[in-house]
């Protein structure tokens, strides 16, 4: 991905699952995009920021109305201000 427009696009492109486990928010998992599995857990881990989640610091970023967040093989993302992720 080279810029932020590039990176919208190509993450509005991508399948998400929802899920309501512990809260609702989707997922990807990185086998469905390699590419930009690895970029989302890139810019999380570069420029992200640290927060708290039951006990426990996560990183996230901001991209769009979303925060994302990285966990083993997958990203999630959870509408920004929607709960407290």
């Amino acid at each position: 991905m080279v810029n932020q427009d590039e990176l919208e696009q190509e993450i509005a492109k991508s399948y998400w699952r929802k899920t309501n486990y512990i809260q609702p928010h989707e997922y990807m998992m990185a086998k469905d995009n390699p590419e930009l599995f690895a970029e989302l857990k890139r810019l999380i881990q570069e420029g992200g920021y640290e927060a708290e989640f039951m006990g426990k610091a996560y990183r996230y970023v901001n991209i769009g109305k979303y925060k994302y967040w990285a966990y083993d093989t997958l990203v999630n993302r959870a509408l920004l201000g929607e709960n407290s992720f």
